[in-house]
């Protein structure tokens, strides 16, 4: 069926709702978000449809994440997040007070205060110790996760492979990972070492190869080496795109640059607040 069809089969079942909204669609199967006129004002809230595209089954439930990843997709029912597969039935019950999706074969899952992870038979391989926002999804193997007052990073075992030492730290992007030592920022690689020192007053994730960084009071590119290929002469620098292009200031104005440091345009109108 269409997604109008749909709707219309959920407004026959569902006589009393006024407003139905398509959420996602994923894994063959539609999400719809199902409301009334004057829920909010009742302290209601809206509630959610998991439905086959040939409109033969559907499911219920309070809560939804933005679909299926890797085969599961998180849902939410009588106040707690659990997991369900194509069919929509539950394959991990719902029993946790919080969930993220699945990400490298592990979704971070929230128990009373605690958040640690679980495998696709929701089985802990991570116990749950890490407080609300210390802990990131896994990626490439590995996941940022902060201990004491540092982050550092953890394998699947659970296990520290870069200590916890850094005073701030981004996920792993282009194979490094940006990270705080001290006051200045450098990037690690997956074994903790560090390739590129941390001497840098900020900086951004690599991106295509190239990491914008501030050096003194100016912003360039560096390569993967930690060479300045792109010498620090500008105000404000962004990451560069898919399209090998970056947004960089200079005196008030936005430019686009190539991976050269070639101006290519500048950026006019609503654009140029983005860096």
């Amino acid at each position: 069926m269409k997604k109008e069809q749909l709707k219309e089969l959920l407004f026959q079942r569902y006589k009393d709702v006024d407003f139905i909204l398509e959420c996602w669609v994923s894994e063959g199967l539609h999400c719809f978000e199902l409301s009334y006129e004057d829920m909010y004002m009742n302290g209601e809230r809206p509630f959610y449809i998991i439905i086959s595209k040939e409109g033969d089954f559907h499911c219920r439930f309070s809560d939804v994440r933005k679909g299926f990843k890797e085969g599961l997709a998180a849902v939410k029912k009588k106040g707690f997040w659990g997991f369900i597969d194509k069919t929509g039935g539950f394959v991990i019950p719902a029993k946790f007070a919080d969930v993220h999706d699945f990400s490298d074969g592990l979704a971070q899952v929230k128990s009373e205060n605690n958040w640690g992870f679980i495998d696709k038979t929701g089985k802990y391989v991570i116990p749950a110790t890490f407080a609300d926002a210390d802990a990131h999804d896994f990626s490439n193997g590995l996941a940022l996760v902060k201990s004491g007052n540092n982050w550092g990073f953890i394998d699947k075992t659970g296990k520290f492979v870069s200590p916890a030492t850094f005073a701030d730290a981004h996920d792993f992007s282009d194979g490094l990972a940006l990270v705080k030592s001290g006051n200045n920022w450098g990037f690690i690689d997956k074994t903790g070492k560090f390739v590129t020192p941390a001497t840098f007053a900020d900086a951004y994730d690599f991106s295509n190869g190239l990491a914008a960084v501030k050096v003194e009071n100016h912003w360039g590119y560096i390569d993967k080496s930690g060479e300045l290929v792109i010498p620090a002469t500008f105000d404000k620098a962004a990451s560069f795109s898919d399209k090998d292009e970056a947004s960089v200031k200079i005196d008030g104005k936005v430019f686009c640059i190539n991976k050269k440091g070639e101006v290519l345009y500048e950026r006019t109108g609503l654009l140029e607040w983005i860096i």
